[in-house]
This record gives structure tokens, sequence and C-alpha cells, in this order.
């Protein structure tokens, strides 16, 4: 009973993310190394997981293990990261940032940007595009700088602040007039900085 509602849930995930379609996968290959068959069958079974996942722990798990596979990872990623579930999305561009390959960010150009209301999203994919070199996206971070959350906030500050060494006095939990302060010097930065310098951080 047990394998048969896991491979349910498998097959619902993969309908939900289309991580079986071949189409789909043929679009997510790249220059990189390709996993066999039975490498793939074991990331689609950790992919099924993620949307299931309660605790944080196990959450970082699965994102290391992938983190972990390396190369051959990276279309099954791809195809995680255009999930409409955030939550899966998100993993899988936390992972995808971990590679440190800029070969990922054409691939990643080409998923549609999550939609205006998932913040949370969007931040998740600039931040990702920042860790792979790609500083195209640094407005949504320092937006987010903004953000009545504070989880939403302190993830947008870590991105900036570990690729720059920055912080400008700001301070995820400081009151809202001294963030707003901050994130206007932010602003102010970021329009001084060149974009070529910013790709060569």
């Amino acid at each position: 009973m047990r394998l048969r509602l896991f491979v349910l849930a498998l097959a619902l995930f993969a309908v939900a993310c289309s991580t079986t379609s071949g189409s789909t996968r043929a679009a997510h290959q790249g220059p990189w190394i390709q996993p066999s068959a039975d490498f793939q069958r074991q990331m689609d079974q950790h992919a099924a997981r993620l949307p299931y996942l309660q605790k944080l722990d196990d959450f970082v798990a699965e994102i290391q293990w992938f983190v972990g596979a390396g190369e051959p990872a990276y279309g099954t990623l791809l195809e995680l990261a255009a999930c409409e579930d955030t939550k899966v999305s998100g993993a899988a561009l936390a992972a995808l940032g971990s590679m440190n390959d800029a070969r990922l960010v054409p691939h990643l150009e080409a998923i549609p940007w999550p939609a205006e209301d998932q913040a949370r999203a969007c931040y998740e994919r600039a931040r990702c595009h920042m860790k792979l070199g790609d500083w195209s996206h640094v407005d949504v971070l320092i937006a987010g700088l903004g953000d009545e959350d504070l989880y939403a906030r302190s993830l947008c500050f870590r991105a900036l602040h570990q690729a720059t060494g920055e912080s400008f006095g700001y301070h995820p939990k400081a009151e809202v007039a001294v963030r707003e302060a901050s994130r206007a010097r932010w602003s102010e930065w970021a329009a001084r900085v060149d974009g070529d310098e910013l790709q060569e951080r």
C-alpha cells in the first residue's frame, strides 16, 4: 500500500511540475554531464518528496542532496525551478545557486519569472541569479529590503551582503524608518555602480 501511494504521489508531482515530459526535459539539457537512467529515477524520487516535506531539516537535506549530485542534476533542477509550487521551485533555485556554474544563467532566463504577487519566489529567483554571477536582478533584492515579512527582508539582505560585503547600515529587524533610509542607500549604490562592474564582482 505504501509503495502504491508513493507511486501515485510521484505521478501527481510529475504532472504538476512536468518533470516527466520528454520535450520539457530535452529543453533543459545543456553542455553538462547527463544522468544515467537509474540516477534520473533517483532524482525523480527525491523531487517527488519536496512538496510533502514539513521539517526544515528534511527540506535542507533534500537541497543538499541535489547540490551533491552536481552537474547531472542540472536538468531536473531547472525543471523544478519552473514548477508552480513555490516551495519546490524555491528548493531548486537554492540548489542551482549553490552550483556556482554561470552556464546555468541562460537556461534560467528561459524560465518565466514568478508572478508579481509571489514576492518571495521573486526574491529566491533573483538570489539564485546573483549567486551564479548574474546581477541583472539586483533591483528585486533591494526592493525586497522593504518587504513587510522579516524572513523575506532577511533573505534579500543576506544575498546582497554576501555578494557585496556591504550593509549600508541595514538590519532586517530595525525600525521601518531606519530600514528605509538604508534601502535608499542601497538603491543609490546600485545606480552608481556600472552593470559591468557588478558582473565582475
